[in-house]
């Protein structure tokens, strides 16, 4: 990777850790670092933000379902390890809801390439043939979610009280904003705790309501891959005196 092994003084950080594996050669090469570098780098950049952002629109735009999820959070005066990872299931059904509808990354195009021909549905594929997908158009698709799939529904994912809600949980790849399989998102688990905890942070904080320009209709504008509001997100902000 360069003069001198990297290992030789590891900080801990994830290049480290890398060029560490490259320098000996044992896992990665010095392309492959480069690539989850980027990786890394293009999954974190704004994905985090922009579906706290999507969720606060909803959330404006149903204070009824915002009411239930504060009241949720309210409950919980100091948040734990254990609570982020399984409580607070009313906050987990509205965060991934929210995905759901918004995905941040909501095009992956391109990303896999085929080592063998398939055929699907009558339709053959050639080897090495790129592979895309459509997270946007599969998690609003009426054929796998009903005919309610356009609408912000977050107890669809409710699963009983006292029974934990998995932000994560691809549900029979059905819900794949964090891609599914053996390639998801590596900081899936890392994301969705700290939607959580934000999201808990704010309900205990203050109350969204929409405005005129975000009351209803589409927002967001696709950019290249990414779904994101087309000007930033303007929520009304009311203070809580609780």
């Amino acid at each position: 990777m360069r003069e001198g092994k990297l290992g030789d003084n590891f900080t801990g950080s994830l290049l480290s850790a890398l060029c560490e594996k490259a320098d000996d050669g044992s896992e990665f090469s010095d392309d492959l670092v480069l690539q989850n570098v980027y990786a890394f780098l293009f999954a974190g950049l704004d994905t985090t933000s922009t579906a706290l952002a999507h969720t606060l629109v909803h959330l404006a735009r149903h204070p009824e379902i915002q009411e239930r999820a504060r009241k949720e959070a309210l409950s919980v005066d100091e948040i734990s390890y254990d609570t982020i990872l399984s409580g607070l299931p009313f906050l987990s059904c509205v965060l991934k809801e929210a995905l759901r509808l918004c995905p941040p990354v909501s095009g992956v195009g391109g990303q896999r390439e085929l080592l063998v021909p398939i055929k699907h549905k009558g339709t053959s594929i050639g080897r090495a043939h790129g592979i895309g997908v459509n997270p946007l158009g599969h998690m609003r698709n009426k054929t796998v979610w009903g005919e309610d799939a356009e609408e912000f529904k977050p107890t669809r994912f409710w699963k009983g009280e006292g029974k934990s809600v998995s932000i994560v949980d691809p549900e029979m790849n059905k819900f794949v904003p964090f891609s599914s399989g053996i390639r998801s998102c590596i900081g899936k688990h890392l994301a969705a705790m700290e939607m959580k905890i934000m999201l808990w942070m704010l309900l205990r904080k203050i109350r969204a309501t929409s405005t005129k320009e975000f009351a209803s209709g589409r927002y967001w504008s696709l950019a290249i891959v990414m779904l994101k509001p087309k000007n930033g997100v303007t929520v009304g902000v009311q203070l809580l005196d609780l």
